[in-house]
């Protein structure tokens, strides 16, 4: 397990007292606006209380006029008008969303997404003048295009008008109109809208020239929410109001496909952005990593529900095998991970023959998440070639690093924290020392300790319904404004953590703290399961969500991490539990003869078996492996006879004289294992900055 750092923000109290006072709101509550960035009334309630009406107007984006002209131009005269998308979410959405706007509008129109394995991201010109020589003369790209330099100075190919979000280089293509928030030229405020926010704007304003009676459709708010949650845009500004009311609306969509997509998903309304980024945007996304993406937009683009729900499940099942895919990968990276020298890797670089390149940006993530260090990954193809997505931590800007490493690489691009690279199979050992050097000059050792955010330090008995409802006022959370992360400490652990999950990956806790109790969820720290003896105290670091079971709210902690709470007698009572020093093993002997001498059964117990008696009659909680380190010992000086895990245990004759246990293999073993617990669990989490919390 890693060693992190929770450090507690520091928001300066008079300004969040000032705040409270001027909206009338919990101080919790504006201190968590503070921290966000949020520090004046107007501002807050913009934040909590803005609609989509004051987004701004879409003739602010530069080239808007120029694109919603030739557009009504196409319409007018019957052109056939192509949308050019991307094959990831944020793609698909932006396709469908303006190729149903435009179909509604009267326009003629036909969509194209690139084949992620044979064409990769992007425009490309062989398409362009495929698409021309089929008769298309107006090309609308959403989500790319940005870097189409040469592909847009062609000839042979159809008038282009540009969408798109991605940074622009210092040369613009060559296009009838585009339209990027980010172009150095384009006054528009909104700077981070995805590939799909862009082409809303599109919609929107060819929607309010030929339709200006009539509301945009709801489709455009749900399909513009699901493409900005999926694409991890700052959840700030205008995207913030549209992704609000994309989701209101998906309690009754519009969109049938998404409608159907819920279902096989197991959405329950109120939708909420995790819902998207954990279950509508993985089954969305498998089309495009394991096969076509044209399945994904197909689903989105249909008007009939039995067609929409045929095609969801099949997505359904494409997500099934991509997580298939996906673990089976994880698995073989991480046998390479723990063969290698972690002290002598800065950054994991692994590779594998044929590994899908649709899953390995995922796999990266995986392999972050559990080693915190910058990581390639490779799928390595039998002709000699080499494909890579690479993730990053703060502190260590990926493409910089590639870019050093340049003279290795055939193809490469992205930014500080991801990127994908293409290479010869040969030079991956000398890209692996490369990126070393990389590390090497910009990390110092602090980086590669995680860091953890806490909000506020609460108590366990503020975590209630009415706290629910005021963080409602901050959602959706994505990036730019994160789930609130509350420090609760030293919560008493009631009965045993259980473990979910089909591979025992998760933990459900339940804790107390005076006369409150509640749940806790913990995703993926399925591990931690056997470091848990009952009623340990314990310091959990979580965001407090709502559970209706049975029609009932329950109030539960979702927890981003959680540690042992640092007091001495709880520290003490965990290291017993997990590896018994010499006063243990002698306790644990005494109880242990009591229990067998109270067994009726002649041929002893088990293991198992004893560790239940231990508890029931003696209550001394001990870990399953705590136990067998110390019948080892006691097997070793010939206390018992034992002959393995499943082998029943018998008591043999007390010796005459004191018997010295320091020089056994299992204690020496049992010290070992001590001085691990203490290192890597009890004292795994440092708590900075606790003198900043006043709530």
């Amino acid at each position: 397990m890693l060693k992190k750092y929770w450090q507690i923000a520091s928001a300066e109290r008079k300004k969040v007292e000032m705040l409270a006072a001027a909206l009338g709101l919990d101080v919790l509550l504006t201190r968590l606006l503070v921290l966000r960035g949020i520090n004046t009334a107007e501002a807050a309630r913009d934040f909590l209380f803005g609609t989509v009406d004051s987004c701004p107007d879409p003739w602010q984006m530069k080239d808007m006029d120029h694109a919603v002209a030739r557009t009504l131009q196409a319409i007018a005269k019957g052109e056939h008008i192509v949308v050019y998308g991307d094959y990831d979410v944020d793609g698909v959405t932006a396709t469908t969303l303006l190729t149903r706007v435009l179909r509604q509008l009267g326009a003629l129109v036909k969509t194209y997404i690139p084949d992620r394995q044979e064409e990769g991201y992007g425009v490309h010109l062989e398409a362009l003048r495929k698409l021309r020589q089929d008769g298309c003369s107006l090309v609308i790209t959403v989500d790319c295009g940005i870097s189409a330099i040469q592909e847009a100075s062609a000839t042979g190919i159809p008038d282009l008008i540009i969408t798109d979000h991605h940074e622009p280089g210092p040369t613009l293509p060559e296009a009838v109109a585009v339209l990027n928030p980010k172009r150095q030229d384009c006054s528009y405020p909104d700077k981070s809208l995805a590939g799909v926010g862009v082409a809303f704007k599109l919609a929107q304003a060819l929607w309010k020239k030929l339709q200006p009676a009539k509301p945009l459709p709801g489709y455009c708010y749900e399909l513009v929410a699901v493409g900005s949650v999926a694409d991890m845009v700052p959840l700030q500004g205008e995207t913030r109001l549209l992704v609000r009311e994309g989701l209101k609306r998906l309690a009754k969509p519009e969109c049938c496909g998404l409608e159907a997509l819920l279902k096989v998903s197991s959405v329950k309304t109120p939708v909420s952005a995790g819902n998207i980024a954990f279950s509508l945007a993985p089954r969305l996304n498998a089309a495009g990593r394991m096969s076509l993406a044209q399945s994904s937009l197909q689903l989105l683009l249909s008007a009939e529900p039995e067609e929409a729900e045929m095609l969801a499940q099949e997505l359904d099942e494409e997500n099934k095998l991509r997580q298939e895919t996906e673990r089976s990968i994880v698995e073989a990276a991480l046998w390479q991970c723990e063969e290698a020298s972690l002290a002598s890797q800065k950054v994991l670089l692994v590779a594998g023959e044929n590994w899908h390149p649709g899953v390995i940006g995922i796999v990266a993530s995986r392999l972050v998440e559990r080693y915190y260090r910058p990581t390639i990954v490779l799928s390595l193809s039998e002709d000699g070639w080499a494909k890579g997505s690479c993730r990053s931590i703060p502190g260590f800007d990926m493409h910089e690093a590639l870019q050093g490493c340049s003279h290795l690489l055939e193809r490469f691009g992205g930014h500080k924290q991801a990127a994908g690279l293409t290479m010869r199979a040969e030079k991956v050992a000398a890209l692996q020392e490369a990126m070393n050097q990389q590390a090497e000059q910009m990390l110092q050792q602090e980086d590669y300790v995680p860091k953890v955010s806490v909000d506020a330090v609460v108590s366990l008995d503020m975590v209630n319904e009415a706290l629910l409802e005021k963080l409602e006022l901050l959602e959706p959370y994505g990036i730019g404004n994160p789930r609130p992360r509350l420090l609760l400490q030293n919560l008493h652990l009631q009965g045993e953590a259980r473990c979910l999950g089909k591979e025992k990956e998760h933990l459900k806790l339940t804790v107390r703290q005076n006369e409150a109790t509640c749940s806790v969820l913990a995703w993926r720290q399925g591990e931690k399961a056997c470091y848990l003896p009952q009623d340990t105290l314990l310091d959990v670091v979580a965001t407090p969500e709502g559970n209706v079971w049975r029609d009932e709210l329950q109030v539960q902690l979702v927890a981003e991490d959680f540690a042992p709470s640092r007091q001495e007698e709880n520290q003490t009572k965990i290291l017993d539990y997990l590896a018994p020093d010499m006063a243990g093993l002698r306790q644990l002997y005494a109880a242990m003869r009591h229990c067998l001498q109270l067994s009726n059964c002649q041929e002893g117990l088990t293991p198992e078996q004893l560790r239940r008696q231990l508890q029931q009659h003696c209550r001394l909680p001990v870990a399953s492996s705590a136990l067998a380190q110390a019948l080892d010992v006691f097997s070793e000086v010939c206390l018992i006879a034992y002959a393995g895990e499943t082998a029943k245990i018998a008591l043999l004759p007390a010796p005459e004289k004191r018997l010295d246990i320091t020089s056994t293999q299992g204690y020496e073993q049992g010290c070992l294992l001590r001085q691990k617990v203490l290192d890597k669990w009890l004292q795994r989490v440092e708590i900075q900055g606790l003198s900043q919390t006043w709530i």
